[in-house]
């Protein structure tokens, strides 16, 4: 009977560490990397205590990692508003608000979606509600982004 329930709480620890959500430390070598693999980056920016955050979270980004639809289209990364330390996309040391004021994020959460240098590649995401029409959206925004990573030529500008 321990074997068998030893083997439940394995399984059960393997499934939850499959949905666990990355934090952001680097972004120029884990966007240089989901470029290499032809995936986009996409940035979650969250602040502690957001209770939209939580929502989005519990409703769109564990079951999207659960259910790891979308592993060969890009790879998520966790960025709290408040991160004191992190590489930006030029390798360069720097934190969330800077980050946030480079790219015009007034709020949390939001969700970027980049190539491998730090372009971003469709509209973002900013806000959550419910998850009834954001599937719809942001299945929309991989769409887009796919197709301008996968463009003739990048031209590495907006």
């Amino acid at each position: 009977m321990r074997y068998i329930t030893g083997c439940w709480l394995l399984l059960l620890l393997a499934a939850a560490h499959g949905s666990v959500l990355q934090s952001a430390n680097n972004l120029a070598t884990e966007s240089r990397q989901a470029g290499l693999d032809q995936k986009i980056y996409l940035l979650y920016i969250s602040r502690p205590d957001c209770p939209y955050c939580a929502r989005l979270e519990k409703d769109v980004l564990q079951p999207l990692l659960a259910g790891r639809e979308f592993d060969h289209q890009l790879v998520l990364r966790e960025l709290s508003m408040e991160q004191a330390q992190l590489i930006d996309f030029d390798g360069r040391p720097s934190s969330g608000q800077k980050l946030m004021a480079q790219y015009q994020v007034d709020g949390a959460p939001t969700l970027l979606f980049f190539d491998s240098q730090g372009n971003e590649l469709s509209e973002r995401l900013n806000g959550y509600f419910s998850a009834d029409y954001f599937w719809y959206y942001f299945i929309e925004r991989i769409g887009q982004a796919s197709l301008k990573l996968s463009g003739p030529a990048q031209s590495g500008s907006e």
